[in-house]
């Protein structure tokens, strides 16, 4: 360490007496270049970089040291055969064939390092290029991200202020518990529906957060762990600013944003949509009605053993054609999900909130005997 010291102060020696050589004044410059030519005075510049040769074979000496010694205390095998060689003074090549299997091991060890060197770099390369992706996707989809905070600022802020255990009343609610098992024949939608103020959003702050940790602490099984997006609503009494985007078709490039963070095989369908010419085009994309927009996003995509949980708290709050667009996808999820085969059909899992009225019977009357009613809760 000592040594590395004094080379970089002999290197900046050598440097501040090159430009103290160099950049004077034209009379300082004519002494120095008469200095040099009669005098053959360099102002020492050639003396400091001996020095600094000298430091430096100095440091290669020192350095080749540590290496043996790290080797006659870490590798036994090699540190008997270079004693072997000290004691008996045989030649090289007569000890070359007994450094054979100890050059293999260090070619084993060597192949070893390289490998884990270029897997953390191959890590750290995704990483980036995961951010990278993430970005574009967001840009492209929401353009500001102050709705997707707020949806999760107030699912943070429900389920902080819940009370403790709340929600574990659904353990007791069979359609609830065939829902979030994915069973094969359980109905893919589930409405949570109550009166204003009994509850219902707390509710979905507490879905959300069971779904996150079945997730990350759930049994390891054959099947991929299920992903989960969520949307929260804000209030009609809330301030919205002018001209703000179709809430329904928003809260879908939410969900879609959330997915694609959790899935690299969604993510990348997602970046080639973001390429494509249609959303390129930005009059075209954003004039996309919400069930274009479902069916372009692919929620429904056949996929393998991988389950999306979605979670759509405040139906209740959309005005009304936003709200019809979304009910319309969420009343046709079914017959949609079933004209896929079994063998391809993701399992997809929704819950919407809203009060009663907000789902009509016309529409949603068979998945009125699955519905939760948020009155249990008071």
């Amino acid at each position: 360490m000592r040594l590395i010291h004094k080379l970089m102060i002999s290197f900046v020696d050598v440097c501040a007496l090159s430009i103290s050589l160099r950049k004077g004044g034209k009379w300082k410059s004519f002494k120095g270049n008469l200095k040099k030519v009669i005098l053959n005075d360099d102002s020492g510049v050639q003396a400091e970089l001996k020095r600094f040769k000298a430091l430096v074979d100095t440091h290669s000496s020192i350095q080749g040291t540590i290496t043996l010694e790290a080797v006659l205390h870490n590798k036994n095998d090699l540190t008997q055969l270079l004693f072997l060689a000290s004691d008996s003074k045989e030649s090289i090549t007569a000890l070359s064939k007994k450094f054979d299997h100890v050059a293999d091991k260090v070619d084993h060890y060597g192949e070893a390092i390289i490998e884990v060197l270029n897997t953390a770099e191959g890590t750290k390369k995704s990483e980036q290029t995961a951010k990278e992706n993430q970005k574009t996707i967001r840009d492209k989809l929401l353009g500001s991200t102050d709705v997707a905070q707020k949806s999760t600022t107030t699912c943070t802020e429900c389920w902080v202020a819940s009370m403790k255990n709340s929600g574990e009343w659904m353990d007791n609610v069979p359609k609830y518990q065939d829902w979030v098992s994915r069973k094969p024949d359980a109905d893919p939608l589930l409405l949570i529906t109550g009166d204003s103020n009994t509850g219902k959003s707390f509710l979905s702050s507490v879905i959300v957060h069971r779904l996150h940790s079945s997730r990350t602490s759930g049994p390891q099984t054959s099947t991929r762990a299920p992903l989960v997006a969520y949307h929260f609503f804000p209030k009609k009494t809330e301030k919205s600013p002018q001209n703000p985007p179709p809430p329904s078709q928003m809260a879908l490039k939410c969900l879609a944003v959330q997915i694609a963070a959790q899935d690299p095989t969604y993510e990348k369908k997602l970046l080639e949509l973001c390429r494509s010419p249609l959303w390129n085009d930005e009059s075209r994309f954003k004039d996309l009605s919400c069930k274009e927009l479902w069916q372009s996003l692919g929620f429904v995509a056949p996929k393998r053993d991988l389950t999306y949980f979605i979670v759509l708290d405040g139906l209740d709050q959309l005005p009304g054609e936003s709200s019809a667009q979304l009910l319309e996808i969420l009343s046709g999820m079914k017959s949609s999900m079933a004209s896929l085969a079994d063998s391809d059909r993701c399992q997809l899992r929704v819950i919407a909130t809203g009060n009663l009225d907000t789902f009509p019977k016309e529409q949603f009357g068979e998945f009125f005997n699955s519905s939760l009613y948020t009155k249990m809760m008071c």
